[in-house]
């Protein structure tokens, strides 16, 4: 085994843990055995299509267990891995491949369509002879397609190969920033990636249990750390799924499942988990496997370290690091202790790890304590430098200027530094436009070399802003020779731009300050806070009228500062925050707002007005009905009970969940709070019998729920028994006369884990009636544990008075408009939606279905066109499915339900029952009709369903007769 060579070492952990889990990913994991053999399968097949020493594989997979099998498997055939990424801009692909020329390319099957469609659009000079397809299956993987042909991975052999490349090999190319406006390729080597994980290793005391997170991309150098740290020690490298990282609730929840013990992260990655915890109003009990956070990429803070030991204290060690690419990983490291920490000033550096020695220069000369200089690396474990870039290389890599009797290389980082009396390393600046933004390295210059390649742009200047919670925004000032429309700049910038480096703000100039020296005067520059008021001037409420309005929508949107002439979707409202508004106009104002009349008047000054010249209502409250034996249903009760009575043991309108509990549970506060709960809302005290024929609601004093226990600690599979419960429980239904319409049970896994499983009927319950219970049993369970009584406000009526509110309102003159609109609407006959399918429908629907979850890559484009439409982001996605729908099936009529709260009465918000609605949403799609004409159609429709929504969906389909669908 040669220490130097990572794959060499990975083998002979994986000899020594066979059976340890190497990596997981979501419901997927592999052994280091069997990760081995697929790793030596993919490093036979790609040396049979042509791989070797120095010979370049790009690798099209995102963070994955095939990605991590893949670059081991290029490493050991000898060659070159070079992570890419198929949504990289045409431009920055095209100069990549034209630069390096991989022969290879290894991709995965759910990306081939789109890696070829990508590389077939793209000028190549040299093409690519093959591409390796990866496909999972029975844990194996398969390897579909290459120049010789299909051929199964299985064919190839398993056996570790006797090639072993030298220390000083090359390794992997990643791509960074470069200042002269084209990306710039950095050529790692074998012992400068060993060097540093085995460090890491060492210096922490990292053993085969460890669990480390993959959170960084895999086009960047800082993933090899999640990645060969933990296979290097005989751990498991834990993927979080996509969706999991866009939801930092969940990504910190992930975490925990995880059971991670070490994770390396940005600080702006940091501050979003640290903030997570915070909402949460726990401590101790946070992450509890959780020993090592190592942070690098960005200035990191004193206020970060203090809030963080508020929150969990020092059983978390908190590490900085610092490193350029160019010198492999990190170079500099600084433990964070108990010393006293300033909140606005930059955590040190530290000081070297080992092999490496850091100087601060000015001029050549070492700098004295407290003085400023650049700083420069010295290692014999740095990068091979830049890829076929010799003149790049003679200006990073240069001569020590303290010792020129012999060869001895530094590496100039740009970064300005000083020493501390302790001679440990603190970090000031930079010396040019080189700026990170979530711990991604970007030349400024590059982004201002593709913004001159635009055609109207005369002058150009693109500054990073820090925010008061220290995170970076791109701003582009500009000139223009002509009139720039920013969406079309934007998408210019995109072809050759990754996402990241697109500026958040751009700001039209009619001239550059200048100063004395005849230099950009930056300081003259609009301010960053005046940015959002940069197309429309900020102006103040002028009038309690408006005062109010901005408060509302200030609490709505969650904005400290509205001005009266800011657009609604320009500062971040959608339909559902405008309903919530309305709801409070009404109760406010005592004024009925219709979406129709709120989307006509979207500023505040206009909506003020509007307000001051429409008549006064009088705001009607629900009021409590008389104490009976038995209470009128909704109209919606009354339809699912009738589809009880019809079809026995049905499980369809369950509405079960599970939560894993972490920390020690006190049982008997959780008890009386699920107690509490029950007792503070009638609907969960509710069953429903038959009277004359017709349902009746039937409200108990007390009902027979109890919170069963079950102790799975110290038995095998726990958590595996736990979840076949859970799937068992949503299977199993609900007595409708008898009840109780609720069930929880709480599995205790070990002294400090639960699983707690909940099931609810829809009939007394909905989604949000959900975030009621889960926020009232914490509130009464953290009141009962500190021994305190829970005051919540009294709940003034209940599900049973909404009820005879809506009977009454729907039997009342003030719904015929509603009806008259439905009925209109659903004249003639009903489409039915013929979608082409594999298999004929069955007769009998089983209502077997998945649910497929992905993250919006466009969402930022289609917000654009949401606001140049005055529209919502929802009313443009269903214009998208809308056509869809008309070119799969050449169907004109066509009907989208979408559920909605059904809580516009402002006395709603807070109750628990069954108070959802369905809006159905007809359009008319021509084949001629642009997407804008549809975005128009869908929009009015929209508006139309919302001022309508009041009139109950099941009410409508037994006026007009449909059957049921079964």
């Amino acid at each position: 085994m040669d220490k130097k060579i990572v794959h060499s070492v990975f083998e002979n952990i994986a000899e020594k843990f066979p059976g340890n889990i190497a990596a997981e990913h979501g419901e997927r994991n592999i052994s280091y055995n069997a990760l081995n053999k697929e790793a030596n399968k993919i490093a036979s097949a790609l040396r049979e299509n042509g791989a070797g020493k120095d010979a370049i594989v790009g690798i099209f997979l995102p963070g994955s267990i095939e990605y991590i099998a893949s670059i081991l498997g290029v490493s050991k055939s000898g060659a070159v891995f070079m992570p890419l990424d198929v949504e990289f801009p045409e431009k920055r692909l095209e100069y990549i491949l034209n630069k390096t020329s991989p022969k290879i390319i290894i991709t995965n099957s759910e990306q081939e369509e789109n890696v070829i469609r990508r590389i077939d659009s793209l000028t190549i000079s040299n093409p690519i002879d093959t591409m390796l397809v990866l496909e999972q299956r029975d844990k194996h993987f398969r390897i579909m397609r290459s120049k010789n042909g299909m051929r199964e991975v299985n064919d190839y052999p398993d056996g570790n190969p006797l090639l072993i490349p030298g220390p000083d090999d090359s390794s992997y190319i990643i791509y960074t920033s470069g200042s002269t406006g084209e990306p710039k390729a950095i050529l790692g080597q074998y012992k400068s990636l060993s060097h540093f994980i085995h460090w890491e290793i060492q210096e922490f005391g990292l053993k085969e249990n460890i669990k480390v997170s993959l959170f960084a991309p895999t086009t960047f150098d800082v993933s090899f750390r999640d990645i060969f740290v933990p296979l290097l020690s005989g751990g498991t490298v834990c993927i979080p799924k996509k969706e999991t990282r866009a939801n930092i609730a969940h990504l910190v929840k992930w975490m925990e499942d995880s059971e991670l013990s070490l994770v390396h992260c940005v600080p702006s990655l940091f501050r979003l988990i640290l903030k997570e915890i915070e909402s949460r109003n726990t401590t101790s009990d946070t992450l509890p496997h959780l020993r090592h956070i190592l942070l690098a990429g960005e200035a990191l803070y004193g206020s970060d370290v203090i809030r963080w030991k508020e929150q969990v204290g020092d059983r978390i060690e908190l590490v900085n690091l610092y490193g350029p690419s160019e010198t492999t990983l990190a170079k500099i490291y600084h433990r964070i202790d108990g010393t006293p920490l300033e909140k606005n000033k930059i955590i040190p550096l530290g000081k070297p790890i080992s092999n490496t020695a850091v100087l601060i220069l000015k001029d050549n000369t070492l700098c004295r304590v407290g003085e400023i200089g650049e700083i420069c690396i010295k290692t014999p474990f740095r990068s091979k430098g830049y890829y076929n870039a010799p003149e790049l290389n003679a200006e990073s890599f240069v001569q020590n200027p303290l010792n020129k009797d012999e060869e001895d290389i530094i590496y100039k980082t740009g970064d300005l530094g000083r020493y501390l009396p302790d001679r440990s390393i603190e970090f000031v600046g930079r010396l040019d436009g080189q700026v990170k933004v979530n711990g991604i390295r970007i030349e400024l210059n590059e982004i201002e070399s593709a913004l001159f390649g635009y055609e109207a742009v005369e002058r150009t200047l693109v500054l990073a802003h820090k925010t008061p919670d220290h995170e970076i925004r791109l701003m582009c000032y500009y000139t223009e020779k002509k009139p720039i429309e920013i969406a079309e700049l934007r998408m210019w910038l995109q072809r050759y731009l990754p996402d990241y480096m697109i500026p958040s703000f751009f700001v039209r100039l009619e001239e550059f300050p200048l100063n004395l020296n005849g230099k950009i005067d930056k300081k003259a520059l609009p301010k960053p806070e005046d940015i959002i008021y940069a197309k429309i001037k900020y102006e103040a409420p002028a009038n309690e009228t408006e005062k109010k309005l901005a408060e509302l929508w200030g609490e709505v949107l969650g904005l400290e500062k509205v001005g009266v002439n800011n657009p609604f979707f320009e500062i971040g409202g959608n339909s559902l925050s405008a309903i919530r508004i309305i709801s409070r106009i009404y109760k406010a104002f005592e004024r009925e707002i219709s979406i129709q009349d709120f989307f006509a008047h979207s500023t505040v000054r206009k909506l003020a007005a509007f307000i001051r010249e429409s008549g006064k209502l009088g705001y009607e409250e629900i009021k409590p009905v008389t104490i009976q034996d038995y209470y009128d249903v909704s109209h919606a009760q009354r339809r699912l009970w009738i589809i009880d009575q019809l079809e026995k043991n049905l499980v369809n309108y369950n509405l079960p969940g599970a939560c894993l509990l972490e920390g020690k549970i006190d049982v008997s506060a959780f008890r009386k709070a699920f107690q509490s709960l029950i007792e503070r809302h009638e609907s969960l005290r509710t069953t429903f019998v038959a009277a004359d024929g017709e349902p009746k609601q039937k409200i108990h004093q007390d009902i027979a729920f109890a919170l069963e226990e079950s102790d799975l600690s110290g038995k095998a599979n726990n958590e595996a028994t736990a979840r076949s419960y859970v799937e068992k429980e949503s299977l199993t239904p609900f007595d409708l006369a008898k009840g109780p319409l609720l069930r929880a049970k709480l599995f205790k896994l070990s002294q400090d884990r639960h699983v707690l499983v909940v099931n609810m009927h829809h009939i007394i319950s909905d989604a949000l009636s959900l975030n009621v219970v889960t926020k009232e049993v914490i509130a009464f369970y953290i009141a009962d544990t500190k021994g305190e009584s829970l005051a919540l406000p009294q709940l003034r009526i209940q599900y049973k008075d909404y009820t005879a509110w809506q009977n009454a309102l729907l039997e009342s003159d003030k719904v015929k408009a509603h009806e008259d609109y439905w009925r209109e609407k659903f004249s003639g006959e009903m489409p039915v939606l013929n979608l082409p399918a594999d298999y004929p429908r069955p007769k009998i629907q089983t209502f077997n279905g998945a649910t497929i979850r992905f993250a919006l890559s466009s969402k930022a484009e289609l917000q654009k066109i949401a606001e140049a439409s005055d529209a919502s982001l929802f009313m443009v996605i269903v214009s998208l499915v809308k056509t869809l729908f008309h070119r799969y099936t050449a169907q004109e009529d066509i009907i989208i339900g979408t559920p909605i709260a059904g809580r516009s009465h402002p006395d709603l918000e807070d109750q628990i029952g069954f108070y959802v609605n369905m809006l159905a949403l007809r359009d008319k799609i021509n084949a001629k009709d642009s997407f804008i004409n549809v975005l128009k159609k869908v929009r009015q429709t929209c508006i139309e369903a919302y001022d309508h929504q009041v009139y109950p969906f099941d009410k409508l389909v037994d006026e007009l007769a449909l059957a049921r669908d079964m």
